[in-house]
Order: C-alpha cells, then sequence, then structure tokens
C-alpha cells in the first residue's frame, strides 16, 4: 500500500496491529514489510515516486488477530479512523471493518474468531450474506482468514474453484 511518510504509516499498523514491520530500501523504494510465516502471504507499505495513497481501487483486508475490538479501538489514537464499525458477516467466517489509515488509505480489518457476540450482523439486510456459496466478498475474506498480513490478489475464477467445506 503506498504511503507519503513511511514512518508514519509503519507506526500507523503496527499499532493498530500490534505487529511489527520490517523496514527494507529495494529498488530505489522504502518499504515496511508485514510479517508473515513461512509460506503464508504477505505485503508492505511502500514509499516512492508515483505511489499515491487514496481511498479508491481495490480494498485490501488485513489479518487483525482474533477479535477486531482491539485493534478498531487503537485507530483513532494511531492518526486513523474507523469509516466502519465491526460487522458480523457468518458463522465461521468472522468479521470485518473498513478504515482509514494515517495516509488516507481505505483499508479493510479481518479477523475469523466468530466466538464473539455480533456488533453488527447484516446478513438479513444483504442478499449476498445470506448465499450458500459465497459471493466475490465473501470469497475474498475467506482468504483473508487463511494468510497473514495482506490479502494476496488471486483472481474470482481460482476463489470459486477452491473448496469451502472446511469455513
Amino acid at each position: 500500500m503506498p504511503a507519503t511518510d513511511l514512518d508514519r504509516a509503519a507506526k500507523f499498523y503496527e499499532t493498530v496491529l500490534a505487529i511489527m514491520l520490517m523496514r527494507e530500501n529495494m529498488l530505489g523504494a522504502r518499504m515496511a514489510i508485514f510479517p508473515a510465516k513461512s509460506g503464508e502471504a504477505t505485503g508492505a507499505i511502500i514509499a516512492r515516486d508515483g505511489a499515491t495513497p487514496g481511498t479508491t481501487g481495490p480494498t485490501v483486508y488485513l489479518k487483525a488477530g482474533a477479535d477486531l475490538s482491539g485493534a478498531l479501538s487503537r485507530v483513532p489514537a494511531a492518526g486513523g479512523k474507523v469509516l466502519h464499525p465491526k460487522t458480523f458477516i457468518k458463522k465461521g467466517w468472522g468479521y470485518f471493518a473498513i478504515i482509514l489509515d494515517s495516509e488516507g488509505n481505505s483499508m479493510g480489518l479481518h479477523s475469523i474468531n466468530w466466538r464473539f457476540q455480533p456488533a453488527i450482523d447484516y446478513s438479513a439486510e444483504i442478499p449476498a450474506l445470506r448465499m450458500t456459496a459465497p459471493s466475490r466478498f465473501m470469497s475474498a475474506l475467506i482468504a483473508a482468514a487463511n494468510c497473514s498480513g495482506v490479502l494476496p490478489m488471486v483472481s474470482i475464477p481460482t476463489l470459486r474453484n477452491r473448496s469451502f467445506a472446511s469455513a
């Protein structure tokens, strides 16, 4: 994700997600890389010419631990804003929220832990949440739950071919 101030952006995500990012300089760009276990997807904050933060384009979802409440409570003090509150998706799929980070990027947060009482349940109002086959949005959230750091970019046909029996 793009940043105009890499140190500010890295501190924001380290505070909100309670993680440490690894700083690197690669090919003329300063980066702060999200942690990941071997074989897991990851991502980075990048500061370079032409990388412009914003709220348009795809929403990237970051894994935010077992419960979004902790991460969301740290967003304002870290210099961000909660745009959409913690929202229950459905049992086994967890919760999501949308935030505005310190750089002006609109980002999603996701947690898979469904044992907590739903803060908001839109499943009655949003038909996609009642579908037996996951919608594109829900498929992306399931993928986010199975990775560390940033949601990997995969095509929708790839997601459709994935087995959701364990979800």
